[in-house]
């Protein structure tokens, strides 16, 4: 590997923090200017400054050095004000994304728990993240909703959407569908399109609030115009099948080919579908085979929805190669598809039988 694609990757590898501000850039400058102001906010500061500097034109080696520079700041900082919760949330942070070191799990939870016990939100939405996955820590759901809780009581958006998850899953705490359209509600009314999308997930199938394909509509709306690609293949289905909205297919189709652009694979489907069989758009077997050969394709982490219109496009896919439409008639091509249907529905059929609630966890990290 050259050295360009070596800091590539390693780029792409911190996207969680990283490569979105980029590493630093003082090691020309040096910090021995800072010697004689030995006080937490310089210090931490300094590595705020390292953190947010875009290092193009460094080197792998100036890359790492800036990196080791950066953590060196964070530790200096925590060494001048062990209770400066700033410096806490960013050293926990440096250890858990690998930082300038090891990652170091164990250690980003102490300086989180540190933080989050005197109160900062952010520290207890990442502690309880750790609980609950059982990483730096021994998984404890009880306590990562126990965390999620105090966050969400302080506004904290996305401890408020795992904390709704949490009750809808029974997960650390009795299931409580109430409650979990509450705090649904609450992230929802803050705009958050996961909440809006949540929220109307509940109401559509009256879990925890009265069913109101209406209001439901309404809030797959606000969702999808935010850019969530399953608020948009939702809405969509509204307007085909006319639930709280006027049946619409035209509009139908809009909402599906905005999420299709998303690569989401049950708008993909839904297009295919509407191409193979004329429905408002005229007959077309080459686009119908196009929507459905991408919908059709295997994906990992798949909800249950999603899983199951691969299946279904999987299905076609077989039957228009077994019977040349919109592509070369091809019977290997056709059996193959129909056992990776198989395969997909047994997929699938585990996953209904460990009963999930539908919630995807990993969206609340």
């Amino acid at each position: 590997m050259s050295e360009t694609d070596f800091r590539t990757s390693l780029v792409l590898a911190q996207s969680t923090a990283l490569a979105r501000r980029g590493a630093a850039a003082l090691a020309k400058r040096g910090l021995s200017d800072l010697e004689s102001l030995d006080s937490a906010e310089v210090w931490l500061q300094k590595a705020k400054e390292l953190y947010n500097a875009v290092p193009r034109e460094y080197s792998v080696a100036q890359f790492r050095f800036s990196l080791g520079e950066f953590l060196r700041c964070l530790q200096r900082a925590a060494r001048c004000d062990p209770q400066h919760s700033g410096v806490q949330c960013w050293l926990a942070t440096a250890y858990r994304d690998g930082l300038g070191a090891e990652a170091d799990l164990a250690e980003a939870a102490k300086w989180f728990r540190r933080a989050a016990d005197q109160g900062v939100a952010q520290a207890q939405y990442e502690l309880a993240n750790m609980f609950e996955f059982g990483e730096g820590v021994p998984q404890d759901s009880a306590e990562a909703v126990r965390l999620y809780q105090m966050a969400s009581e302080q506004g904290h958006i996305d401890a408020q959407l795992a904390l709704g998850a949490a009750y809808a899953d029974g997960s650390g705490v009795n299931q409580n569908l109430a409650e979990s359209a509450r705090w649904f509600w609450r992230a929802a009314e803050k705009g958050s399109d996961l909440g809006q999308y949540f929220l109307a997930e509940a109401i559509v199938e009256g879990k925890g609030v009265p069913r109101s394909d209406t209001e439901a509509a309404a809030w797959y709306r606000k969702s999808a115009e935010q850019g969530l690609a399953s608020a948009r293949y939702k809405l969509g289905l509204m307007y085909m099948k006319g639930d709280g909205v006027e049946k619409d297919l035209g509009e139908a189709a809009r909402w599906f080919l905005k999420a299709a652009i998303q690569e989401y694979s049950s708008a993909q489907f839904q297009l295919g579908h509407m191409y193979l069989h004329g429905s408002w758009f005229q007959k077309d077997y080459v686009q119908a085979f196009s929507y459905l050969r991408k919908a059709a394709e295997p994906r990992d982490n798949l909800g249950r929805s999603e899983l199951g219109t691969t299946m279904l496009a999987q299905v076609e896919l077989a039957t228009m190669y077994l019977k040349g439409y919109g592509v070369a008639k091809d019977t290997q091509q056709s059996q193959f598809w129909f056992r990776q249907s198989v395969a997909t529905q047994k997929q699938l059929s585990k996953l209904k039988q460990q009963s999930l609630s539908g919630h995807d966890r990993e969206l609340y990290r």
